[in-house]
């Protein structure tokens, strides 16, 4: 696969249209227009995978093809979203309303990707920003975030996303996360929670949502961010009088060795100081620590514990 484009059978393998279907498209529609190689082969516009993915949604719909093949991404929206208003739309069905939520995020987030393929800054800014006040800090991580962020991991992994736009997408979510908790943090009165990651861990995003998911819980937050040596993070915790540790472990670190980094800590930090841990690099079995598996989950443990300090 090369970088300026995919071949017709990943197109399909990634949008779920088949290679015959998207054939017969661009010969009566005109689109997907494809590249041409030197070689005489086809490569096809990766910027094409999130609005052929509406596409596809929108024709199980019962959309006709004619008027979806040359849609804008943000026309096949409203289209969808059009149609759910109709009456006697099985939206009216609570299982029925379910799944046009899940697709109207699906959509959300196919969007984002579409700005990620173009590098629009200011399109993921707003897209961020309207989600954010629409769902509010907890579900927008988990019902958007959550889900954009998958998308980049395996569009990455299948040659639909570039390192650079990977690098780009999670860079701008990093700085609008960090200004949202910072400006909350700046009115909250609970306890201190400091938040780090372990030494040579670089993946810090994780870190960013749980100090996000914190600053909503009115705790306290010291960020110390990524790659923290063992000595500093207790020195940290003794210095701030932080009643919480918060510990980001990615799926890309060492669990064997976090493992035993977070026993150290558990043995040298007092009783009292709670040690809270999550990520898709945790460990299976440390005593006395709080595991967290999602963020819903996070969000509500802090809550359970605020009780306990007050």
């Amino acid at each position: 696969m090369l970088d300026n484009g995919l071949p017709i059978g990943e197109l399909a393998r990634l949008t779920g249209i088949s290679t015959h279907t998207l054939r017969v498209w661009e010969k009566r529609y005109g689109t997907p227009v494809p590249l041409r190689l030197p070689s005489g082969h086809r490569r096809y516009p990766k910027e094409e995978v999130p609005r052929l993915r509406a596409i596809a949604r929108a024709l199980k719909e019962g959309h006709r093809p004619g008027k979806l093949a040359k849609a804008s991404l943000s026309e096949i929206e409203s289209l969808l979203n059009i149609s759910s208003l109709l009456p006697g739309s099985s939206v009216v069905h609570s299982k029925a309303k379910e799944t046009q939520v899940e697709s109207s995020r699906e959509l959300i987030v196919e969007g984002w990707i579409e700005a990620v393929h173009k590098f629009s800054y200011q399109t993921l800014d707003d897209g961020f920003f309207a989600e954010w006040g629409r769902l509010g800090s907890v579900k927008f991580i988990t019902e958007c975030v959550i889900p954009f962020l998958n998308k980049i991991g395996t569009g990455w992994e299948n040659g639909e996303l570039s390192i650079s736009q990977e690098h780009f997408a999670s860079e701008r979510l990093y700085d609008f996360l960090g200004s949202k908790w910072r400006q909350i943090n700046e009115r909250n009165d609970g306890p201190k929670v400091l938040m780090a990651t372990l030494p040579e861990e670089n993946h810090s995003l994780g870190l960013q949502m749980a100090a996000t998911v914190g600053a909503i819980a009115n705790y306290r937050i010291v960020y110390l961010g990524s790659n923290i040596p063992y000595e500093e993070i207790i020195s940290a915790v003794l210095k701030t009088k932080s009643q919480l540790l918060c510990l980001s472990v990615s799926v890309y670190y060492d669990s064997q060795k976090a493992g035993r980094l977070i026993a150290k800590l558990r043995e040298r930090l007092d009783k009292e100081i709670t040690i809270i841990v999550g990520g898709q690099g945790l460990p299976n079995t440390i005593p006395e620590i709080i595991r967290i598996h999602d963020f819903e989950d996070f969000f509500q443990q802090l809550l359970d514990l605020q009780k306990e300090y007050t």
